[in-house]
């Protein structure tokens, strides 16, 4: 039944390239077919949820599976996909709503977790490459929508619940064994189901040979089954980032202060805000303080970026991530602030690169989450197979 519904999952969104994922934690298992990230639409509509076979409409449950994403989702961008999620009867409310369309959980915060932290580790494997069309001069994937017959996400649930298997029935004592029940400390296995690893055990980007740079701003590579074209500065970022977010984990965010401050001026709303979370942008490896109500003055920038970041757009372009409208609280937007932040510390298009700078930077794509996405979520990398050149030549 599971391999059925899969299938009718498929149908109903067959104009979408998935990725399936399984993962435990505790009681609940998670199976998801999820879309790339650039296949990504302002608002939910085209993402389908259910709890025990049953769709629901549920905020909460779809922003989990966004923050699954990481930054390469903007706010208020949620993917194309069917996630089904299995829990205890005993551990969810379904009579909250009068069609029984929304839920409450025992543990929301647990389940938020779960299915965040869960997906994400099978998501930044799965996408490791973007989707790469076989026409490198079709129209881009997410330029125009291809789910035409589709009706809205939870007719589309409805249809693929039809053939819903009923979940296993828990023990109560491993229903009772943690009070949060879906936060194990060892969490739970996740596969991607979707295909082949591209990467291999020698590493995708490391296997290519660097042909040229072209525009100052492309770099040609020839792999074994295509041509392939990256973005510089795109790629760069996405290393840069994972820097950053690994520095700014284990707290080992370095530091170096200018010698002399620069002073920015800002609204006195962004000041207030640079203020007001003094603590978590010092611990980003930036030092401000307030002069006056209308400007900062930079101290210090984050040393992994201080050899190409300009202190002034750095400190704007934090600030401004902080005011968005509608902005995630900062703990929850941190994903989001490394990228605007690698942005600044990365190869700009423009930049002349030496050979050993792109052999580094391709080794270095190799070892990173989402390594086909900048950290904005677009694609980085393009490639022509090589019997689609052959045709484009008349060979």
């Amino acid at each position: 039944r599971v391999a059925h519904r899969a299938e009718r999952a498929r149908a109903a969104l067959s104009g979408e390239t998935l990725s399936a994922f399984e993962a435990e934690r505790g009681p609940m298992r998670i199976e998801a077919l999820l879309a790339p990230p650039e296949r990504a639409r302002a608002g939910a509509t085209g993402l389908a949820l259910l709890v025990n076979g049953r769709p629901v409409r549920d905020r909460m449950l779809a922003r989990a599976v966004a923050h699954a994403y990481g930054s390469v989702l903007d706010g208020g961008r949620y993917p194309v996909g069917v996630v089904w999620i299995e829990v205890p009867p005993e551990v969810v409310d379904v009579n909250v709503h009068p069609q029984k369309a929304e839920v409450r959980f025992a543990d929301a915060r647990g389940v938020f977790d779960a299915i965040t932290r869960e997906l994400h580790a099978g998501l930044s494997r799965a996408f490791a490459l973007p989707q790469l069309p076989a026409n490198p001069f079709a129209t881009l994937p997410g330029s125009t929508p291809t789910l035409r017959a589709l009706g809205d996400a939870a007719a589309r649930a409805r249809e693929i619940a039809a053939n819903a298997y009923t979940p296993p029935v828990m023990s109560p004592a491993a229903l009772l064994s943690e009070r949060n029940l879906f936060s194990s400390a060892t969490g739970g296995a996740t596969t991607a189901l979707g295909g082949s690893d591209p990467f291999g055990d020698r590493g995708l980007y490391a296997s290519l040979r660097f042909i040229g740079q072209v525009r100052s701003m492309f770099l040609v590579c020839e792999g074994d089954d295509g041509l392939y074209v990256l973005d510089q500065h795109a790629a760069a970022e996405r290393v840069t980032f994972d820097r950053l977010r690994r520095a700014h984990a284990t707290r080992a965010m370095g530091m170096q202060r200018l010698l002399v401050p620069e002073v920015v001026e800002l609204a006195p709303t962004e000041v207030a805000l640079l203020e007001e979370n003094a603590e978590h942008v010092a611990q980003l490896g930036v030092e401000v303080r307030a002069v006056g109500d209308a400007a900062v003055a930079v101290h210090g920038v984050p040393d992994l970026l201080a050899r190409r970041a300009e202190p002034a757009r750095l400190v704007r372009d934090l600030a401004a991530e902080l005011a968005r409208p509608g902005a995630r609280a900062f703990g929850g937007a941190i994903d989001l602030v490394l990228a605007t932040m690698a942005c600044h510390g990365s190869v700009r298009a423009g930049d002349a690169m030496a050979r050993e700078e792109v052999e580094a930077l391709l080794v270095a794509l190799d070892g990173v989450d989402f390594a086909g996405h900048c950290p904005h979520g677009r694609p980085l990398v393009m490639r022509m197979p090589w019997n689609e050149l052959e045709k484009k030549v008349g060979r």
